[in-house]
């Protein structure tokens, strides 16, 4: 039979066994859940960028069929398009609802392009300026200053 300090001495080896499994099994636990947790924000983030690209494909319908304009001669419903083409553009790129890298990569020559011919068009017979369709829609100048911004950088390190 042991004595009673060698009994809390085993007592107290048992205990810091104990003690040091479960550290261990906590320790395994946090990171099994981290890596889980981490997989789930991955797959999360992966969604939102494929969410994202299919937003271009829907913007690209829009993009690419809007009409060239001739500000000698506009057709104002086709004016009245394309800014609110360019509009929808901007909100989408505001709001962080499309993928930014393909706009840029996709239409950013395209959008400055309708922007400018937009810019050019008089008022005429109680239709509007194409400018100041323009200043009623801010998300569509805000993204032609992003872009320009963008486009002047690209060619002062190019």
């Amino acid at each position: 039979m042991l004595d009673m300090d060698t009994e809390s001495w085993v007592a107290n080896i048992i205990a810091g066994v104990g003690l040091a499994l479960s550290i261990i099994a906590l320790g395994i636990s946090w990171r099994l859940s981290t890596r889980q947790r981490n997989d789930s924000e991955r797959v999360h983030d992966d969604q939102m960028l494929l969410s994202r690209r299919q937003t271009v494909f829907q913007l690209w319908e829009y993009l690419t069929t809007a009409p060239d304009l001739d500000p000698e001669n506009p057709v104002y419903p086709d004016v009245l398009k394309v800014v609110n083409t360019l509009e929808l553009v901007g909100l989408c790129w505001e709001g962080d609802i499309t993928d930014k890298r393909l706009i840029r990569r996709t239409f950013m020559d395209r959008y400055i392009t309708l922007y400018q011919e937009v810019e050019k068009v008089p008022a005429s017979n109680g239709w509007k300026s194409g400018q100041a369709f323009l200043n009623e829609n801010p998300a569509a100048m805000k993204l032609y200053d992003t872009l320009m911004d963008e486009r002047k950088n690209r060619s002062a390190m190019g």
